[in-house]
């Protein structure tokens, strides 16, 4: 493309309105011409940002977390954000259609962001971004507490569990009533913290001295049966004796505890065992999630207990980012090994001594 035709497009973006065009046509000339196909990722969250780009034709979409937050049209500029405050990508940009776009280097860039017009152009940019992404995110936020509520709604039907005997005589069945049961309250709990979190009321965790050998083993009779991605995936249990009550969140665990058993089931195949381990490390008691399944790539380890990063299709990327959550909340730590092809240890370590300051979740 020509400087002049250049020229023409950049004369219709505000941040270049107090150019003249003898400055302009230097700043043109300078600029590297660059096209893409649809579905080609431009540059992607996490990455260094060495360049922004005003796109001239096209349409380009920006994903966060893998969510949609912004469509950039023509003459608008994107990236500039890496090159302001020095910092990795904050965002995924992607073509939608056939794009034309002019790369700016980080020296270049220096030229326009001198220009108070400029600059004040990139804040009203920036602002309508962060202005429609609140929007989006208000709006999911609203979504998300209607759908929770009507959740509850229907929780209630499981009260008829409740008009049920004690006891059924038969074994299988009272074990899974007695899950069912179990698994009512929980969300029940989980639903009403959520709910809170949408009125801005604290609801501070109830932590009580409990046994986590007797959690590990209630839920290898329940939580560890029913889900569909265990089946044909055996899990062993294995308790130190050595391990005291301490205090800790119960259901907190429990979210915790299945969270990294149901990841390790899915990086299996079936009939690839899985094994729980709980023993105790100093003042600390440990559990480990042991999975034989592909491992986790090398390029990948540093993203794993990131939010919303997953390598499933149908994955949220939530499930890790709870994890973390709630091990930092009872003052511990969580870690991985993992080697290509032969599995995946993940371990938490939960502090046993007094004096744990209840986070919340």
């Amino acid at each position: 493309m020509e400087v002049l035709q250049r020229m023409e497009y950049l004369r219709r973006a505000d941040l270049f309105e107090s150019f003249s065009d003898e400055e302009l046509a230097r700043f043109a000339a300078a600029l590297l011409e660059t096209s893409c196909a649809p579905g080609t990722v431009l540059f992607s969250e996490g990455e260094p940002g060495r360049e922004m780009f005003i796109l001239l034709e096209g349409v380009l979409e920006v994903m966060k977390g893998g969510r949609l937050i912004a469509s950039i049209q023509p003459v608008e500029s994107v990236g500039e954000m890496a090159l302001i405050d020095d910092m990795p990508r904050s965002a995924t940009v992607r073509a939608v259609a056939p794009c034309l776009l002019l790369a700016v280097s980080a020296d270049l860039f220096q030229t326009v962001a001198l220009r108070p017009q400029s600059l004040l152009a990139m804040m009203r940019v920036l602002s309508r971004r962060i202005r429609q992404d609140t929007e989006r995110l208000a709006e999911d936020f609203q979504q998300a507490n209607i759908l929770i509520h009507d959740m509850k709604n229907i929780l209630s039907l499981f009260m008829y569990l409740d008009a049920l005997p004690g006891k059924v005589n038969h074994e299988r069945a009272d074990r899974m009533i007695g899950a069912m049961l179990t698994a009512r309250a929980s969300l029940a709990t989980m639903m009403d913290e959520a709910l809170a979190v949408a009125r801005h009321m604290a609801r501070p965790w109830t932590m009580a001295r409990d046994s986590l050998p007797g959690l590990l083993r209630e839920m290898a009779e329940e939580d560890f049966q029913g889900h569909p991605d265990l089946a044909q995936r055996p899990i062993t249990l294995t308790v130190a004796d050595d391990l005291p009550d301490f205090v800790f969140n119960r259901l907190a665990i429990r979210r915790l505890v299945v969270n990294l058993v149901l990841n390790g089931a899915q990086a299996s195949e079936p009939g690839q065992g899985l094994a729980v381990a709980a023993d105790r490390v100093g003042e600390l008691a440990r559990v480990r999630v042991m999975d034989r399944g592909r491992g986790i790539p090398e390029e990948l380890r540093t993203k794993i207990f990131h939010c919303q990063f997953t390598t499933r299709d149908q994955g949220t990327g939530l499930g890790l980012l709870s994890c973390g959550r709630i091990v930092a909340a009872h003052g511990g730590t969580i870690e991985f090994a993992s080697e290509a092809g032969s599995g995946t240890t993940v371990s938490f370590y939960l502090p046993m001594a007094p004096g744990v300051d209840p986070g919340q979740v």
